[in-house]
Protein backbone atom coordinates (compact mmCIF):
# COMPACT_ATOMS: atom_id res chain seq x y z
CA UNK A 1 0.00 0.00 0.00
CA UNK A 2 3.11 2.11 0.61
CA UNK A 3 4.27 1.61 -2.66
CA UNK A 4 1.31 2.05 -4.31
CA UNK A 5 0.80 5.58 -2.44
CA UNK A 6 4.77 6.99 -3.18
CA UNK A 7 3.87 5.91 -7.06
CA UNK A 8 0.93 8.21 -6.62
CA UNK A 9 2.44 10.97 -4.97
CA UNK A 10 5.64 10.80 -7.87
CA UNK A 11 3.23 10.24 -10.50
CA UNK A 12 1.17 13.78 -9.55
CA UNK A 13 4.68 15.67 -8.66
CA UNK A 14 5.60 14.81 -12.44
CA UNK A 15 2.53 15.68 -14.22
CA UNK A 16 2.17 18.85 -11.51
CA UNK A 17 1.40 22.42 -13.94
CA UNK A 18 1.56 19.81 -17.43
CA UNK A 19 -0.21 22.38 -19.28
CA UNK A 20 2.25 25.65 -17.70
CA UNK A 21 4.96 23.90 -19.39
CA UNK A 22 3.35 23.02 -22.22
CA UNK A 23 2.68 26.64 -22.75
CA UNK A 24 5.98 27.91 -21.23
CA UNK A 25 7.53 25.45 -24.52
CA UNK A 26 4.73 26.76 -26.73
CA UNK A 27 5.88 30.10 -26.41
CA UNK A 28 9.52 29.14 -26.06
CA UNK A 29 8.74 27.64 -29.55
CA UNK A 30 6.97 30.48 -31.41
CA UNK A 31 9.78 32.94 -30.10
CA UNK A 32 12.57 31.12 -31.33
CA UNK A 33 11.50 30.89 -34.71
CA UNK A 34 11.65 34.91 -34.90
CA UNK A 35 14.97 34.72 -33.12
CA UNK A 36 14.11 35.90 -29.88
CA UNK A 37 12.96 34.93 -26.29
CA UNK A 38 9.98 34.31 -24.79
CA UNK A 39 8.41 36.95 -21.75
CA UNK A 40 5.19 35.20 -20.28
CA UNK A 41 2.73 37.26 -18.06
CA UNK A 42 -0.25 37.39 -16.34
CA UNK A 43 0.08 33.77 -16.20
CA UNK A 44 -2.47 31.68 -14.32
CA UNK A 45 -2.87 27.39 -13.99
CA UNK A 46 -6.53 26.23 -13.23
CA UNK A 47 -7.60 22.64 -12.95
CA UNK A 48 -6.09 19.29 -11.68
CA UNK A 49 -2.33 18.99 -13.18
CA UNK A 50 -2.28 16.26 -15.58
CA UNK A 51 -5.92 15.01 -15.38
CA UNK A 52 -7.74 18.48 -16.79
CA UNK A 53 -5.59 21.74 -16.12
CA UNK A 54 -5.39 24.53 -18.53
CA UNK A 55 -2.60 27.33 -18.10
CA UNK A 56 -3.02 30.86 -19.85
CA UNK A 57 -0.74 33.71 -20.43
CA UNK A 58 0.18 37.11 -21.99
CA UNK A 59 3.01 36.42 -24.07
CA UNK A 60 5.71 38.80 -25.44
CA UNK A 61 9.14 37.68 -28.14
CA UNK A 62 12.15 39.61 -26.88
CA UNK A 63 14.68 40.72 -29.02
CA UNK A 64 18.02 41.26 -27.58
CA UNK A 65 17.78 44.72 -28.26
CA UNK A 66 15.17 45.08 -25.86
CA UNK A 67 16.72 43.30 -22.87
CA UNK A 68 18.23 45.39 -20.22
CA UNK A 69 21.18 43.39 -18.33
CA UNK A 70 20.56 44.61 -14.42
CA UNK A 71 23.83 44.96 -12.33
CA UNK A 72 26.16 41.84 -12.17
CA UNK A 73 25.86 41.82 -8.38
CA UNK A 74 21.79 41.99 -8.85
CA UNK A 75 21.86 39.10 -11.48
CA UNK A 76 18.82 39.22 -13.54
CA UNK A 77 17.76 40.29 -16.87
CA UNK A 78 15.09 42.43 -17.10
CA UNK A 79 12.51 44.26 -20.09
CA UNK A 80 10.41 46.84 -20.71
CA UNK A 81 6.75 46.35 -22.27
CA UNK A 82 4.14 48.94 -23.09
CA UNK A 83 1.46 46.15 -21.22
CA UNK A 84 3.31 45.20 -18.45
CA UNK A 85 2.53 47.38 -15.01
CA UNK A 86 6.43 46.99 -13.98
CA UNK A 87 9.62 46.09 -15.28
CA UNK A 88 9.49 42.37 -16.52
CA UNK A 89 12.44 39.74 -15.24
CA UNK A 90 13.40 37.41 -18.20
CA UNK A 91 16.35 35.91 -16.44
CA UNK A 92 17.28 35.10 -12.89
CA UNK A 93 21.21 34.02 -12.37
CA UNK A 94 21.28 30.75 -10.04
CA UNK A 95 22.75 31.76 -6.90
CA UNK A 96 22.52 35.31 -7.26
CA UNK A 97 21.36 38.26 -5.20
CA UNK A 98 17.92 38.39 -7.07
CA UNK A 99 18.19 34.36 -6.59
CA UNK A 100 18.58 34.26 -3.57
CA UNK A 101 15.72 37.56 -2.47
CA UNK A 102 13.18 35.27 -4.12
CA UNK A 103 12.84 36.88 -7.46
CA UNK A 104 11.97 34.51 -10.57
CA UNK A 105 11.49 34.40 -14.13
CA UNK A 106 8.29 35.93 -15.43
CA UNK A 107 8.10 38.39 -12.27
CA UNK A 108 6.89 42.04 -12.69
CA UNK A 109 8.89 44.28 -10.49
CA UNK A 110 7.02 47.40 -9.78
CA UNK A 111 8.56 49.16 -6.81
CA UNK A 112 11.73 49.05 -5.73
CA UNK A 113 13.01 50.63 -2.04
CA UNK A 114 9.08 52.24 -2.12
CA UNK A 115 9.45 53.86 -5.15
CA UNK A 116 7.37 52.83 -8.43
CA UNK A 117 9.17 51.78 -11.47
CA UNK A 118 8.04 51.14 -14.75
CA UNK A 119 11.28 50.73 -17.50
CA UNK A 120 13.98 48.64 -16.86
CA UNK A 121 16.79 51.47 -17.29
CA UNK A 122 14.64 52.78 -14.07
CA UNK A 123 15.53 49.32 -12.36
CA UNK A 124 19.38 49.30 -13.53
CA UNK A 125 20.31 52.65 -12.35
CA UNK A 126 18.25 52.04 -8.54
CA UNK A 127 20.21 49.23 -8.24
CA UNK A 128 23.92 50.67 -9.46
CA UNK A 129 23.83 52.72 -6.48
CA UNK A 130 23.77 49.96 -3.78
CA UNK A 131 26.53 49.19 -1.66
CA UNK A 132 27.35 45.46 0.00
CA UNK A 133 25.50 44.70 3.00
CA UNK A 134 22.76 47.15 1.77
CA UNK A 135 19.01 45.81 1.70
CA UNK A 136 16.27 46.67 -0.86
CA UNK A 137 12.98 46.21 -0.82
CA UNK A 138 11.08 45.00 -4.01
CA UNK A 139 7.69 44.40 -4.90
CA UNK A 140 6.58 42.38 -7.60
CA UNK A 141 3.37 41.23 -9.12
CA UNK A 142 3.54 37.33 -9.64
CA UNK A 143 0.69 35.08 -10.97
CA UNK A 144 -1.76 37.31 -9.98
CA UNK A 145 -0.72 38.19 -6.11
CA UNK A 146 1.46 40.89 -5.20
CA UNK A 147 4.55 39.73 -3.61
CA UNK A 148 7.25 41.70 -1.38
CA UNK A 149 11.16 40.47 -1.35
CA UNK A 150 14.24 41.89 -0.06
CA UNK A 151 17.53 41.89 -1.86
CA UNK A 152 20.83 41.46 0.46
CA UNK A 153 23.81 42.44 -1.22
Amino acid sequence: MLMRAMAVAALAATMAGCATRMLEQDAQDRCAKKGKLPFLSEMEHKGVPGLADSATAQVMCVGSANIVHLPAAFGADAITGADLPGVGILAVRPKSVADKAGLRAYDVVFEVRSAPVSQAAELARALDDVAPGDQVSLRVHRAGKDVALVARF
